[in-house]
């Protein structure tokens, strides 16, 4: 099995420190020459270099994750709905984890959980219940919230909807 690369191989192989790398990685190319950059990215491409999510996560708490819960995947409205948060966030450093309910309330709550334990950074939701108090959960966590297609009364989040006409 090979050993998986890691910053400290990127900056031995391309004479910068492990500082210099992480500025890299997370584009702060201030005060760094484009001779500099260049080698990076050179070395970035030739070892193969893929970031470690999780090891990212732990240092800037973030998970980089998006949870989104629907009631129903199967529903033709969903999957566009579905289709436009992923053509949106492919642009970003995000990625999306995508929770069916399949309209049990029971199941929402068990994947609201679950993107909890992920430590998502924020949710899309589409609630089953009207009631704010049945996400609590959410609540307590923080966790930022926009709702999709239907809300909560009273507005607890943001809300994007049509009038389906």
């Amino acid at each position: 099995m090979d050993k998986k690369v890691t910053i400290n191989d990127i900056a031995t192989q391309a004479g910068v420190s492990k500082t210099t790398i992480s500025r890299y990685l997370n584009g702060k190319f201030d005060n760094m020459s484009g001779n500099t950059k260049a080698r990076i990215e050179e070395t970035i491409d030739k070892l193969d270099y893929r970031p470690n999510r999780q090891a990212q996560a732990l240092k800037t708490h973030h998970s980089f994750l998006i949870g989104v819960s629907v009631a129903d995947i199967s529903n033709m409205y969903t999957s566009r709905l579905l289709k436009g948060i992923g053509e949106y966030f492919q642009k970003t450093h995000y990625q999306v984890l995508i929770m069916d309910a399949d309209n049990s309330v029971a199941r929402e709550l068990s994947n609201l959980e679950k993107m909890m334990t992920e430590q998502v950074d924020g949710i899309i939701l589409q609630p089953l219940v009207h009631q704010p108090e049945h996400y609590q959960l959410l609540v307590a966590e923080k966790t930022p919230v926009v709702q999709v297609d239907r809300y909560t009364e009273p507005f607890a989040w943001p809300a994007v909807v049509s009038d389906n006409f």
